[in-house]
């Protein structure tokens, strides 16, 4: 999108700012709640699933060869290798990180009353950001109250040496994580992607000349619109902010639930 509303090298753009139109996009996303990774659109768990039942030892060869390496004994910590692996699966990216509470970085915080299935549950055992001593697996979707408390239910690997799933209290300690289904970019319940249909794009006319409109820069023209920016007296961020909002405007985006109502 950033070639279409902010080409660099634009006549309307003396300063040059449209070059870093996509990082400021991206900056103000990630300060809006996104974090490490994205979930992708696959199911996580139904990967995950394959290997419910499988044994850190007697199914040593199997979780071995699907997690890329031996997951036997107490110098294998692999909980986060499995939830990692599983978001892969799913055309995602975890963190990387073979530490389970590198996942506190990971996606958006979500209320655990609204827990979806393949949300990263993260028990932090207290402890912070990539420090030992955490435990994560993958929500099922599935819910329930437990002597007064809300509890989820977790398909995680390396649980008491195997695949296994079962109930967790939603307490102090827990953290639910969601990815968005596109690539870095978080987006609340409902919203499948921050990328517009390929048909809108399509449908957006070429500019086909500049003209002068509300604001210094912003063109618009009648019927379908084309928005240019030339981004005078604007840092990228602020710029980014600017061209999301007329792309909001002329779309009429903010009358449909889309990713644009929340940014």
């Amino acid at each position: 999108m950033g070639s279409t509303y902010a080409p660099p090298g634009a006549a309307n753009d003396p300063s040059g700012l449209n070059g870093g139109w996509a990082a400021g996009v991206r900056k103000q996303m990630n300060a809006l709640g996104a974090g490490a990774g994205f979930a992708g659109t696959g199911d996580a768990v139904a990967w995950a699933e394959k290997y419910k039942g499988m044994n850190e030892y007697t199914d040593n060869r199997v979780l071995a060869a699907a997690l890329g390496g031996d997951v036997r004994g107490r110098s294998n910590a692999w909980c986060a290798r499995f939830v990692n692996k599983a978001i892969e699966a799913a055309g995602g990216k975890g963190t990387g990180s073979a530490v389970a509470n590198s996942f506190q970085r990971y996606g958006s915080a979500i209320d655990p009353a609204k827990v979806m299935r393949s949300d990263v549950l993260l028990q932090t055992g207290g402890k912070g950001y990539m420090q030992t001593g955490g435990h994560v697996g993958l929500a099922t979707g599935e819910t329930r109250m437990h002597n007064g408390r809300l509890q989820v239910k977790m398909l995680a690997g390396n649980d008491n040496d195997s695949v296994r799933e079962h109930w967790i209290d939603a307490d102090h300690n827990l953290m639910v994580r969601r990815g968005s289904a596109g690539s870095g970019v978080n987006v609340p319940q409902g919203v499948t992607s921050q990328v517009p249909p390929a048909s809108v794009i399509q449908n957006v006319p070429t500019p086909s000349s500049p003209g002068i409109g509300v604001g210094a820069g912003d063109v618009r023209s009648m019927g379908p619109v084309a928005i240019h920016i030339n981004g005078s007296g604007h840092d990228p961020e602020a710029l980014a902010t600017l061209v999301q909002r007329r792309i909001d405007e002329s779309m009429n985006w903010r009358t449909h639930d889309t990713a644009s109502e929340y940014t």
